[in-house]
């Protein structure tokens, strides 16, 4: 099992801390399994798309493991992507580099 460090846009940053969004649409170049570890850090971009910055709210972070995996090539969605489904989702404190709250594994 990977821990993975991502940035969340900030649009969708607050709707997977609530819970309201339970997955993540991301590029398989990482070699997402179930069971990884997710800390999403709230980021914010501009309106092109670019990177831009972490928000003020980088005290905390959302951590999450990755209950299951939707590859792409189906159902609409591109071949090099995938969907994650997110479980045991909680907002933690940031705690530096690793973003380990002491925690997760």
């Amino acid at each position: 099992m990977k821990h993975h460090i991502l940035k969340c846009e900030s649009t969708f940053w607050g709707d997977v801390a609530d819970g309201h969004k339970a997955f993540e649409v991301r590029k398989d170049d990482r070699g997402y399994r179930v069971g990884d570890t997710l800390c999403l850090k709230n980021w914010r971009s501009d309106r092109q798309g670019y990177s831009h910055e972490f928000t003020g709210l980088q005290e905390k972070v959302v951590m999450a493991h990755v209950g299951y995996l939707l590859y792409g090539g189906q159902f609409g969605i591109e071949p090099d992507f995938v969907v994650l489904g997110l479980t045991n989702v909680r907002v933690a404190l940031n705690h530096g580099p690793g973003t380990n709250d002491g925690s997760e594994q």
